[in-house]
């Protein structure tokens, strides 16, 4: 693969604040913001939407470490997507999102 290529697959971000039940996903391509929702806690229904919806796109997704461990990290890269689990202290958040905490704010943070 050349560097030209790599520089031109669409690529996706998606940022998840996951619990036990139900996670918060907030998804923006590289050129735009697309949506924050949330739903069960289900790996396979977040890839299907994925991949129906952005199916040529690589795609980068990030959590926060916690009470859910990595179960959904190692499902997300044996489909080949770029994963990062990350310390809740180190995701930058403002003044704002200090008092007004919210499941998609913390998402879209991520």
């Amino acid at each position: 693969m050349q560097l030209h290529d790599v520089l031109t697959i669409p690529k996706i971000f998606i940022g998840l604040d996951i619990h036990k039940k139900s996670w918060t996903v907030s998804i923006q391509t590289d050129l735009f913001f697309h949506k924050t929702y949330s739903m069960p806690s289900n790996a396979e229904d977040l890839c299907q939407y994925v991949e129906r919806t952005f199916p040529n796109d690589q795609v980068n997704l990030v959590y926060e470490a916690g009470c859910c461990g990595f179960t959904a990290a190692r499902y997300f890269l044996n489909l080949g997507w770029n994963v990062l689990v990350v310390n809740p202290a180190d995701v930058k958040t403002g003044d704002k999102e200090r008092y007004q905490k919210t499941d998609a704010l913390d998402s879209k943070n991520l």
